[in-house]
């Protein structure tokens, strides 16, 4: 196993640990996020927050902990805001932009 690939598994594997904890904390949401060893970055594929829980902080403290693990390797998180449940791209824009992210072009953000 060359050295990239082990630097992946590491990556992923934090990541893992990162989804599990939230999943074990929090069922009703959702976390997707893996590191791209061809674009060296972590992508965040999906975070869902059901209604009932939304404007609690869960998100926010999602993202905290992936940027703790993209810190930790020195590589940057992107996201590609989606409105399909039912908040818009303007409203997620603004949130990710509260927690470091900004626009690369017209469909991602990312965090460094």
């Amino acid at each position: 196993m060359s050295a990239s690939e082990k630097l992946t598994n590491k990556i992923n594997a934090d990541l893992i640990e990162v989804m599990k904890s939230w999943k074990e904390f929090q069922p009703k949401a959702s976390l997707l996020c893996f590191y791209n060893p061809d674009t060296k970055h972590i992508v965040i594929e999906l975070i869902f927050i059901p209604v009932s829980l939304r404007r609690q902080g869960i998100c926010g403290q999602m993202i905290d902990e992936i940027t703790d693990v993209a810190r930790g390797y020195g590589i940057e998180i992107w996201l590609e805001p989606n409105d399909s449940f039912g908040v818009s791209k303007s409203i997620l824009s603004d949130m990710y932009r509260q927690y470091g992210f900004s626009w690369v072009d017209k469909h991602w953000m990312k965090k460094i």
